[in-house]
């Protein structure tokens, strides 16, 4: 696992929560119209956003446990596509 990975699943977690925040907006919204079928149905979309977020959350914490053994084992928790040039710009501060 890489930093690249956490970054991944924390940009797609970010995603998830934005669509949560539109759906539960527009799920009001329904409700406040009277609109029954819409807002069953936006409703469900909002529980799978909810799940997907939930999934992503296991996800990251895994990932984030990974890469954090990685670096206190004396890894670097890069991945190893890392050009050298970046890493020796790293050391020299």
């Amino acid at each position: 696992m890489d930093y690249q990975t956490c970054l991944t699943v924390g940009a797609a977690q970010r995603v998830e929560h934005y669509e949560i925040a539109a759906y539960g907006t527009v799920c009001a919204y329904a409700d406040a119209l009277t609109h029954n079928e819409l807002s069953r149905l936006l409703r469900q979309t909002l529980d799978e956003e909810k799940q997907t977020d939930e999934l992503l959350s296991s996800v990251g914490i895994k990932i984030n446990e990974q890469v954090a053994s990685q670096t206190t084992n004396g890894g670097s928790g890069r991945g190893s596509n890392e050009s050298s040039t970046t890493s020796s710009r790293s050391n020299r501060s």
